[in-house]
């Protein structure tokens, strides 16, 4: 069998131009700590299962938790998903809260069967997300006390390329080679008294080359019904990391100095899954464990090694319903992992869930998938925060979008 790829590198020019628009995804003081808040690589079928992929297989969706799923997905020869999402949250402490809203690009994925053991993902989204403000009250030399507005913005992203391999009916390996790049801006402007005007910048860059890796195998029953357990790892990680700081007022820079900092190092990451699919349904639910405990994202932020539980449910539909009505899927999921930060001697957990519909378009060439995902993180105990979001994305899928050509020897 011989595939022909047409022109994919029309693609990858619309995926370069949209580079510096797939950053911001979410809205957070807790931003303010590391390179910010993580995100991860994810699709349509991922958000409606809230992130849970490690041991599913999908024979018309894109998985990216795990890459040796691409060798899952059968009749079509490539795959285009775009997604976009709107999000409404707020922030709240025992005293004051406050509201805020966002949108923006969530992903872009392409996918190619290059031959009948071979498939691969490219695609870019956000790897992380700095947007914090804070304001207090601080002295200045002799002033009695200066207004200071302290705000972040920037974030890094990932291009990559995730690749999977048949190794025989029921194993199937991957590895994806991931390039991040970014940088990270940390603000302090003094806004009345002593210095009014004055504002100081510390801008971050960072870029790094990574690879992580799956497997995925599968025992196959009677009635169309298979049993996938998957495994990934993502090895630690050392960041490529500079840093300069600007003192500027008004229009002008009143100094600039590029100071010495040591590379930033995320964790090693571990996860496991199992995937229950029918003809008509999946179960899946994983489990991850990455070790904080042993990374280094600056001087003064303390790190605990942390477990992640997900769980989600999808009914893929009927084809070949009698209505339209009964060829729409459904999808659902919830999520549970201890953060990573321990502030004020408080550790605290993220947990979340999403509901999903999938409406098919021109039978399976297409999808449009209507998501919500509701999140939750920070704790009020000690001062600190508590942070909530709500999230509405849709994503266009398009299969075979350039009317790729299948021939058979």
């Amino acid at each position: 069998m011989n595939y022909s790829l047409g022109t994919p590198v029309v693609l990858i020019l619309v995926l370069s131009s949209l580079l510096s628009r797939a950053q911001t995804i979410s809205n957070s003081p807790y931003s303010l700590y590391g390179v910010g808040t993580l995100q991860g690589k994810s699709t349509a079928l991922n958000r409606s299962l809230s992130a849970t992929g490690i041991a599913v297989r999908d024979p018309l969706n894109l998985n990216t938790v795990n890459p040796a799923s691409n060798t899952s997905i059968e009749y079509p020869t490539q795959i285009f998903e775009a997604g976009f999402f709107v999000e409404a949250g707020d922030y709240y402490t025992e005293e004051a809260s406050t509201t805020y809203g966002s949108g923006n690009v969530t992903s872009l994925n392409a996918w190619f069967r290059f031959s009948r053991r071979w498939a691969g993902t490219v695609g870019i989204a956000p790897f992380s997300n700095m947007d914090y403000t804070i304001s207090s009250r601080r002295r200045i030399g002799t002033d009695g006390g200066s207004s200071v507005t302290y705000w972040g913005n920037g974030g890094l992203s990932q291009f990559y390329f995730g690749n999977g391999f048949q190794v025989t009916k029921n194993l199937s390996v991957g590895v994806t080679g991931s390039f991040i790049f970014g940088s990270l801006n940390k603000n302090e402007e003094v806004t009345s008294g002593l210095g009014t005007g004055i504002i100081l910048t510390d801008r971050t860059y960072i870029n790094a080359v990574n690879l992580d890796f799956g497997a995925q195998y599968t025992f196959f029953f009677k009635e169309n019904t298979k049993l996938t357990v998957g495994i990934i790892y993502d090895d630690h990680l050392r960041l490529n990391t500079s840093s300069k700081r600007y003192a500027l007022r008004e229009t002008d820079t009143i100094y600039s100095k590029s100071n010495s900092i040591d590379d930033y190092t995320l964790p090693s990451r571990y996860g496991a899954g199992l995937a229950f699919a029918t003809p008509r349904s999946l179960l899946a639910t994983d489990i991850t464990f990455a070790e904080w405990s042993s990374a280094r994202v600056d001087d003064d932020t303390r790190l605990r090694d942390t477990f992640g539980f997900s769980m989600g449910y999808r009914y893929k539909g009927d084809p070949d319903a009698d209505t339209y009505w009964g060829t729409i899927q459904l999808s659902t999921g919830i999520y549970y992992r201890e953060n990573y930060l321990v502030l004020e001697n408080q550790a605290f957990a993220d947990w979340g869930w999403s509901a999903a519909i999938g409406f098919p378009v021109s039978g399976n060439l297409g999808t449009v998938n209507l998501s919500y995902n509701h999140n939750q993180t920070g704790t009020l105990n000690n001062g600190l925060m508590r942070y909530r979001n709500h999230v509405f994305s849709i994503d266009v899928t398009f299969r075979d979008l350039w009317g790729m050509r299948r021939r058979y020897d």
